[in-house]
């Protein structure tokens, strides 16, 4: 007889437990689905310093703050462009095909800040809206190279 009504007693404390946690939380109970995001456009336009010619085949590192890089190339125009879910880090640029691409220029890099982030489109609800990233660089030559 003792143990029924250790166990009646066990099930309405823990009847009553429940329905307390769930009054002290207002019953209201709502789920979101889903996290803050926005788009992140990064462009930009790599030149010579002295002539402000495009440079094409430059890389662009695009780091994210972690172990994660992108790479992307400048085309014939010396222009980049990519659309992120985060915001990019930092930026290094690099000459790797040496004097084959127009002469040897020396690696230039920026680090992102918030003063980089320019409101493209605003968003609304869970989706904070588009920004873009403009991130150009004049390369310098390297020494010896005129």
């Amino acid at each position: 007889m003792k143990k029924k009504v250790n166990r009646w007693f066990d099930k309405v404390v823990a009847a009553l437990l429940t329905w307390l946690g769930i009054a002290a939380t207002g019953c209201s109970l709502s789920t979101e689905y889903g996290v803050p995001h926005a788009d992140y456009i990064l462009r930009g336009k790599v030149t010579r310093a002295d002539t402000q010619e495009p440079i094409e085949g430059i890389r662009v590192a695009v780091g994210d703050g972690g172990y994660h890089a992108d790479t992307l190339y400048t085309d014939a125009n010396g222009e980049y462009r990519r659309m992120y879910l985060l915001p990019p880090q930092s930026i290094k640029v690099e000459d790797v095909d040496g004097a084959a691409g127009g002469g040897s220029f020396a690696p230039d890099s920026l680090r992102v800040t918030s003063e980089h982030l320019v409101d493209i489109e605003l968003g609304e609800g869970w989706y904070s809206g588009t920004y873009g990233i403009t991130a150009d660089f004049a390369l310098k030559q390297q020494d010896g190279e005129h």
